[in-house]
């Protein structure tokens, strides 16, 4: 992924409700921004439209 293509999807899951939607080796991997409860959200990762990981976070920081 080029540097600006990586600031989109920053950009997009910083932000409640936000979204990103990845095709790797053939799957779809969807990440969202849900919430889990009030002020509190989650990162919760889709392949295939099936849920595989939910994750709680404060601050998220993707790799540079």
């Amino acid at each position: 992924m080029t540097d600006e293509e990586w600031e989109k999807v920053e950009k997009s899951l910083s932000r409640p409700y936000g979204h990103a939607k990845f095709m790797i080796d053939g799957y779809t991997v969807d990440i969202a921004v849900q919430p889990e409860k009030k002020l509190k959200y989650v990162l919760t990762v889709y392949v295939n439209k099936k849920c595989a990981l939910s994750v709680s976070y404060t601050h998220l920081t993707l790799p540079t």
